[in-house]
């Protein structure tokens, strides 16, 4: 630690220009990050930063009209004082407090490794993760720090809570950290259900996945007590859905096959048209696995005529245009989309006509659809976007 803090208040004593400002400003500076003060560490770093730029060193009612150059020049030094600050509040443990310099930062990389850095403790684990996940900072460590640390309940909890404000490559990245943490931990509990059972197998499973348990031991999986909390494992199949990654895919079409083997008292409803929670999730989590989309579409598009609520019917429908489009099939999911007519998007859940169009070469069903509705927006949408995409 250098200076005490008389030699300090000497330095500033002995100012007399500019230059001599400056220098003791850079050692305020330095004296206040050796002492751990980095607030004010920030404050001496921001004295610098104005004097350099001929102006005083702090305002004491407005501030007065700089330059253009000047403000380029006291911007530049605040963010790089900003990215040592927030780095040091980082480390020492107050996510929350280093979370205020760090946000100015254009440099993403930096503010996620800074932040995967900090040291946990109950107070900076909260901290962290309201701002990773919540503010955004860095989703997927927010939500990673959130299956580790408090377990799948919260999880799907937060998952539910944050989900407003991620986009969908976000959304399908949480969604694949929760499926994945929860295919382990069947795996596992299965694995050791069965060796509990039939000790001779248990070398011959010890690196068999869930799909390959639930192959070769359906029935020992089926008396034995259930692996998972059931209500955790509905809400995987809602979550799972919004999957892109075909591993993980691949990882929730075994959870849902696990579901079809739960006692019927445990296999608890989802929303419409996933009526049938497991049978309907092993259908669509297939088609996405496999590209044949021929059985879900039909599945579903019976679901809806079967039933009596025009939002569920809708849901259904949307739900067989959405795996169409996922599977490439977009001309198919045009002209289904199509046949439901003005109703089609009210369930939310397909991309709608305009996105869809988009995917089109040729979108002239769409655009007569817009026309015949009176959509003038949407059809300017449509054909604006196919004028300004021509090569």
């Amino acid at each position: 630690m250098t200076d005490s803090i008389d030699v300090i208040f000497d330095e500033l004593n002995r100012v007399h220009d500019r230059g001599s400002a400056v220098a003791a400003a850079e050692k305020l500076a330095t004296w206040f990050r050796d002492r751990h003060e980095y607030h004010r560490l920030f404050e001496a770093r921001k004295f610098a930063a104005r004097i350099r730029a001929g102006v005083s060193p702090f305002f004491i009612q407005r501030s007065p009209q700089l330059s253009a150059d000047q403000n380029k020049a006291i911007e530049t030094e605040l963010l790089a004082a900003c990215r040592e600050v927030g780095e040091l509040l980082a480390r020492s443990g107050q996510p929350g407090a280093a979370w205020t310099y760090l946000q100015p930062l254009d440099d993403l990389d930096f503010v996620r490794q800074v932040l995967e850095q900090v040291p946990r403790n109950e107070e900076s684990l909260s901290e962290l993760i309201q701002i990773c996940l919540f503010e955004r900072a860095h989703p997927e460590f927010g939500y990673s720090l959130v299956l580790e640390e408090l377990g799948t309940c919260q999880a799907i909890s937060a998952f539910d809570s944050a989900l407003p404000g991620l986009d969908s490559e976000q959304r399908a990245a949480l969604a694949e950290r929760l499926i994945r943490h929860m295919h382990r931990e069947l795996t596992a509990n299965v694995r050791s259900a069965i060796s509990r059972a039939n000790p001779t197998v248990a070398v011959q499973i010890e690196s068999a996945d869930l799909a390959q348990l639930l192959e070769q031991h359906r029935d020992t999986i089926r008396q034995s007590t259930p692996h998972l909390d059931a209500t955790h494992l509905v809400s995987a199949m809602r979550i799972g859905r919004l999957l892109t990654s075909p591993m993980a895919l691949g990882e929730a079409l075994s959870l849902a096959r696990y579901g079809e083997l739960l006692p019927p008292l445990l296999q608890y409803a989802s929303e419409p048209p996933f009526t049938e929670t497991y049978p309907d999730h092993v259908v669509y989590f297939q088609t996405l696995v496999s590209g044949d989309s021929s059985a879900a579409v039909a599945r579903f598009l019976e679901r809806s005529q079967q039933t009596a609520s025009p939002l569920d019917r809708s849901a259904a429908a949307e739900i067989a245009v959405d795996l169409l489009l996922r599977c490439g099939k977009t001309e198919e999911a045009a002209a289904l989309a199509l046949r439901q007519g003005a109703d089609f998007g009210s369930a939310g859940i397909a991309p709608g006509l305009i996105e869809i169009a988009g995917r089109l070469e040729k979108p002239d069903s769409i655009l007569k659809f817009l026309r015949e509705q009176q959509d003038v927006l949407a059809f300017a949408a449509v054909r604006l976007r196919q004028a300004t995409s021509a090569p």
